[in-house]
């Protein structure tokens, strides 16, 4: 009797046993087996230390990593880069810097990175991207450093790269109507302002018209203290706006940038922006849009679309920025408010005006209505 009831009870034992083990390897197969990886077209935003190619590839071919653009054969720099692991690479640019020896005694300056379609991405002179491997061959780079000539093939400085120690000289001696293009401006020092800042670009006769910055700022880590603009323009920022220019490695430590304007768009480094990029800056600054209907956000209060946008090319990008401002306005957004949107009739495919990549907002909002964006 006792032997039948044991060996019964080993049964049953021996049935929950397997149950068990059929569980755990249930588990193994379906939850811990690899995630697929699939094609990502956009730039990567999830807060991971690279960026995502927007055209897949095997690896940078030695074509791309050669002198990434040779006018007149004028050498400006060159690419380097290094497999981190399977399918990410870092990417380095090195600008050309003219020594004694040098038939060519030309030197740039590293201003930033653009995608091949001609978005910019990124001022850092190193970036981790990923790849993904398609089988096809490299036919072109993806991601291209750009390079602003600092002095000539004599030796003589060229009149495009600016080591200035105030924001107001680019207003009153550089400027110009074309917003600077192809001008680079490098801070050679923190900055404590004792006065009322006027945004860059403003026209004192307007409150709607301005000019547009078209060139690269380059803050060099340093800051900016009491950084005060009351303005009853539409536009306000350091910059009423941004076209095609390039703002990097600029902390605003305190301050309070406002604007009064009934449909006022505001932020710390731009009231509107297109084509353009904000890379590693941060802000401490409170952000106000005290108009009616105005717009505050933490960098810029509206990115606007193009006709290159619609076609796919050419969107503004925000990298790697910071921000701790408090911000105040009838609608509020942390990095940006207003982030304009193209969606493809046909595939309905949506082309953001800026991709977001990777910025932080430990502000606070305080808003009138429920128009509140995280962006």
């Amino acid at each position: 009797m006792l032997g039948k009831y044991a060996t019964a009870r080993f049964g049953v034992i021996m049935g929950i046993v397997v149950s068990l083990c059929l569980v755990v390897a249930l588990v193994c197969v379906f939850v811990l087996r690899p995630t697929p990886q699939t094609q990502n077209t956009t730039l990567d935003q999830s807060g991971q230390e690279f960026i995502e190619v927007e055209e897949s590839y095997n690896e940078p071919s030695e074509a791309a990593t050669e002198n990434p653009y040779q006018p007149s054969g004028v050498n400006q720099g060159s690419v380097y880069w290094e497999q981190i692991e399977s399918g990410y690479y870092e990417l380095t640019a090195v600008a050309h810097r003219a020594e004694p020896e040098d038939d060519d005694q030309s030197s740039f300056v590293f201003a930033y990175w653009q995608t091949s379609s001609g978005t910019k991405i990124s001022g850092d002179a190193t970036i981790r991207v990923k790849t993904y491997t398609t089988g096809n061959a490299v036919t072109a780079r993806e991601y291209v450093p750009v390079f602003i000539q600092e002095t000539q093939n004599n030796g003589a400085p060229t009149n495009l790269v600016h080591y200035i120690t105030n924001l107001p000289s680019i207003n009153d001696e550089y400027f110009g109507q074309n917003g600077s293009a192809g001008h680079i401006y490098i801070l050679q020092n923190d900055i404590v302002l004792d006065t009322s800042f006027n945004p860059i670009g403003y026209d004192s006769s307007s409150t709607t018209n301005y000019t547009a910055f078209a060139g690269v700022l380059d803050g060099n880590g340093h800051t900016i203290e009491n950084l005060n603009i009351n303005s009853g323009v539409q536009y306000v920022g350091i910059f009423c706006g941004l076209n095609g220019g390039v703002v990097k490695n600029l902390n605003i430590i305190s301050g309070t940038i406002s604007a009064s304007n009934a449909s006022a768009s505001v932020g710390s480094i731009a009231g509107v922006m297109v084509n353009s990029l904000i890379s590693r800056c941060e802000n401490h600054a409170a952000i106000v849009a005290s108009g009616s209907g105005g717009t505050a956000a933490g960098f810029v209060g509206t990115v606007n679309l193009t006709e290159q946008t619609i076609n796919g090319a050419l969107t503004s990008a925000l990298y790697k920025n910071e921000n701790y401002g408090a911000i105040r306005g009838n609608r509020v957004g942390a990095i940006v408010f207003d982030n304009k949107e193209f969606i493809d009739s046909n595939t309905h495919v949506a082309t953001p005006a800026a991709y977001l990549i990777q910025n932080v907002n430990q502000g606070s909002f305080q808003t009138d209505t429920a128009n509140e964006t995280s962006n």
